[in-house]
């Protein structure tokens, strides 16, 4: 889980979201993994259920 909609997060000292700015070298190898991936927004996620 990670990622920033529009470059904007909740605290201003932070230049990124959490997850990937607390550990960007995990951040990187799986974006760099070559696995698929699946970008889905936080509004989405509350409105559906991925069952698998």
């Amino acid at each position: 889980m990670g990622g920033v909609f529009q470059g904007q997060t909740n605290l201003a000292r932070m230049p990124g979201e959490y997850n990937f700015w607390v550990d960007a070298p995990a951040a990187r190898a799986v974006l760099r993994s070559g696995a698929p991936l699946r970008f889905v927004g936080l509004d989405v996620t509350l409105q559906v259920r991925l069952t698998r």
